[in-house]
């Protein structure tokens, strides 16, 4: 018997002791065999450790459950997306959300990104421009989620903060199109018919008796900010929630890395800088936006990029106090971004792009 994390190459193993949750229940027994899906539920409640009968799965086996993984994450953020799409869509008609039905496909979607964390950069191939605002909840919610997690937090509370981020803009829905999908900047007259956005969700999720305190506190305050200098109850500092100042910092992070009708996609560390200066000029929670911005960036090394003169180079060492100009290897040589100051990437290096 042996103590390991929980990874998706351990499908296939016997359990060598019983598995109890945080709250003291029993989810696997002594002897299971792991399946996909077990891993999952173990990874997304945050189980650190779990006993094993001493026996490996190999390499290629490991890698051929990566690479049914990317397969399977393509295919369920599609069946999400129409799933979205008929959220919003019922949402503009005042018809009633079937919620059941829709947190279970997203819980489904956020645990395969919990199990593999490369995925976390597939969301960028990910390219659906018309349905920006839909996708945009998605990411939101899954990245939310991950937030959660990086702060500390467990089980069923980053569950629900994903589902806090996943909703958060249905008010969305009773917005203008047009709107919406303006290819140019808005009249001040429209974009305060967008910044009502916030209390139409919030009436929206209690019509539907969506009680949950987290998601009905996101949908309405994930605008605020820190400084006092959001909308729409004008709320700073502590009186805006936790939950709030979690899904703003998603919202903020994926509206940058986006692109949209009006703007290009930025770069993963271009959205570093921006989110960078954004939370130290008072807006966001710094702390939580560094811990995000050190988790992504080594997910980032070993990521091969496009610089700014075009040539290729790949990430070798972020550093935590400017994430955004790692240590690269280009041409067989180490360049330090942080001393090279007229260097910077320009995108990351991504064979697909996945068109939903």
């Amino acid at each position: 018997m042996k103590y390991v994390k929980p990874y998706m190459g351990l499908v296939k193993q016997q359990l060598a002791d019983d598995i109890i949750t945080e709250q003291g229940l029993l989810l696997l027994s002594k002897g299971h065999i792991l399946t996909e899906e077990d891993i999952k539920a173990i990874i997304i409640r945050q189980i650190d450790r779990i006993a094993i009968e001493e026996k490996r799965t190999s390499i290629n086996e490991y890698m051929n459950h990566l690479q049914k993984m990317d397969s399977e994450f393509y295919q369920l953020y599609d069946t999400c997306l129409t799933t979205v799409e008929d959220l919003f869509q019922s949402a503009s008609r005042q018809e009633r959300i079937e919620q059941d039905t829709l947190f279970e496909i997203f819980d489904d979607l956020m645990s395969h990104m919990v199990s593999v964390p490369h995925l976390f950069i597939q969301l960028r191939t990910i390219k659906d421009i018309d349905h920006y605002t839909m996708q945009h909840s998605i990411n939101v919610g899954i990245i939310s989620a991950l937030l959660a997690r990086l702060m500390g937090l467990k089980g069923d509370e980053v569950i629900r903060i994903g589902h806090a981020g996943f909703l958060h803009d249905i008010g969305k829905a009773l917005i203008p199109s047009s709107i919406l999908q303006k290819p140019i900047v808005l009249t001040d007259v429209e974009f305060e018919t967008v910044k009502k956005h916030p209390r139409l969700g919030y009436e929206i999720l209690v019509k539907n008796e969506i009680k949950d305190p987290l998601v009905l506190t996101a949908a309405l305050m994930h605008h605020e900010r820190l400084n006092g200098k959001g909308y729409p109850l004008k709320k700073d500092g502590t009186n805006i929630p936790l939950v709030a100042q979690i899904v703003a910092i998603a919202d903020v992070y994926d509206a940058i890395s986006s692109e949209r009708v009006y703007k290009k996609s930025f770069s993963p560390f271009h959205a570093y800088m921006e989110l960078h200066q954004i939370a130290f000029q008072g807006e966001l929670n710094a702390a939580i936006v560094l811990n995000f911005l050190q988790y992504i960036s080594k997910l980032m090394e070993g990521q091969e990029v496009i610089m700014n003169d075009g040539q290729k180079a790949t990430v070798i060492l972020a550093d935590p106090s400017e994430p955004h100009r790692p240590l690269v290897s280009m041409n067989g040589q180490f360049i330090d971004l942080r001393k090279e100051r007229n260097r910077y990437i320009q995108e990351l290096l991504i064979p697909m792009k996945y068109e939903t």
